[in-house]
């Protein structure tokens, strides 16, 4: 997992923001929202991103404010 965010993080456009795919490449929404989303099912807390669940690939807290089950909890019950 750290070699893929050090990667992702390699990606990132510091002077205009955002994350393209690959190193010095002009970043995009795709790229932008993927490698958040990378990142933070690999280091949330590290990076202070929040949970993303890799199902849906939204936000836990965005799932539970609609009522809706996380993977996890769905593993749990099965």
């Amino acid at each position: 997992g750290a070699a893929l965010c050090r990667f992702i993080l390699s990606c990132q456009d510091v002077d205009h923001g955002g994350i393209a795919d690959r190193p010095d490449n002009h970043p995009d929404v795709y790229h932008l929202f993927f490698g958040l989303c990378g990142l933070s099912m690999l280091g949330a807390q590290e990076y202070e991103l929040e949970e993303i669940d890799p199902a849906y690939a939204l936000p836990v807290s965005t799932l539970h404010r609609m009522k809706i089950p996380t993977t996890k909890e769905k593993r749990k019950k099965a």
